[in-house]
């Protein structure tokens, strides 16, 4: 799948909604982001406007609005940061992504339910009429967004305003550029190896050294993928580089839990990882439409190589391990 936009929604659901099928990611009320399906994917996430479209949500606005799970500050950032990871992973420059009134590679469910990336004669000619009339006029789907403007674009029936604003006290309908100009900063954060500077520690399964952990972020310890495949005879399959790259594994013994979040290492592109992803005759994976395969963990692309959270990657597999504080500076494994 060619990825020409990026949609950001609101759920409109308690903190801790999970639902796969809708959308590609979603940042849960404590800023977990769990990818609910690879970005090569088909999912349901904004009428009319899934081909060639990512969908990325927080869990929130459930309930009455902006009294009940309002955006949480750490949703907000880590919902942009996954965006800006996307975006430069498809090669799109900060500068490329455009504010009103020209909005073009990045909008809000708000702003694409009022057809803001159209020109304002042809969302007029799109407001207040069915949805077929709007696709003869070149339109996706009628106004269906927030019922007012305040630059004068034409209102819609207000079934979707997701971040018309990110708080309540905001002006209305200042929620998309305010994410954008988020997502543009984190696009040009620096990115020096964070290899060199980490503390390092040996990774020893039944007392053999397999393996260097790097604690990256949030006390987490990182280890190159490929290091831990052959100890547990899980074994390398399809491997896909690019804007949509992911890593396949296969494995007859170990099911994944699919509890993981992704790795936040700012300025550093992710890996979807699979445990037996299905392929078709061609050797091509595959998804259903409506229920999409999910990757079990997230790794990051450092200086080449795929690096994966050790704790996630042990407790999606159940294998049992332990940090050792001592002298031998050890994380010790065991099957």
């Amino acid at each position: 799948m060619s990825i020409e936009k990026i949609y950001l929604h609101w759920s409109a659901t308690p903190y801790n909604f999970v639902k796969e099928g809708a959308y590609h990611t979603i940042v849960q009320g404590d800023g977990r982001i769990l990818r609910l399906s690879g970005y090569d994917q088909f999912t349901f996430h904004t009428f009319r406007r899934n081909s060639n479209a990512v969908g990325i949500a927080c869990a929130c606005m459930g309930g009455i609005p902006w009294r009940d799970f309002p955006p949480t500050q750490i949703q907000i950032e880590n919902m942009c940061r996954e965006a800006a990871a996307l975006a430069k992973q498809l090669g799109w420059k900060p500068e490329s992504i455009s504010d009103l009134p020209h909005v073009n590679r990045v909008l809000t469910h708000a702003e694409a339910a009022a057809n803001r990336d159209f020109g304002e004669i042809s969302a007029r000619l799109s407001t207040g009429v069915s949805d077929s009339s709007a696709i003869r006029n070149g339109l996706p789907h009628n106004n269906y967004g927030p019922s007012r403007w305040p630059d004068g674009w034409p209102g819609g029936t207000v079934e979707r305003w997701d971040f018309f604003q990110i708080k309540e006290s905001d002006p209305p309908g200042s929620g998309g550029d305010a994410l954008r100009k988020m997502i543009r900063e984190f696009m040009v954060s620096p990115t020096k190896s964070p290899l060199s500077e980490a503390e390092e520690v040996k990774i020893l399964l039944n007392g053999e050294n397999i393996a260097s952990g790097f604690l990256l972020d949030e006390n987490r310890y990182y280890v190159k993928l490929l290091d831990l495949l052959r100890p547990f005879d899980i074994e390398l399959g399809k491997v896909k580089p690019g804007e949509d790259r992911f890593i396949n594994l296969i494995s007859n013994q170990l099911t994944p839990k699919f509890l993981a979040d992704l790795p936040l290492i700012q300025g550093f592109p992710t890996v979807d990882i699979y445990l037996n992803r299905p392929i078709d005759l061609e050797g091509n994976p595959v998804g259903d439409i409506r229920n999409p395969i999910r990757p079990f963990i997230g790794g990051v692309l450092i200086e080449k190589s795929t690096y994966v959270p050790l704790s996630d990657f042990c407790n999606e597999l159940g294998i049992s391990f332990a940090v050792v504080i001592d002298d031998t500076r050890s994380i010790r494994l065991s099957r």
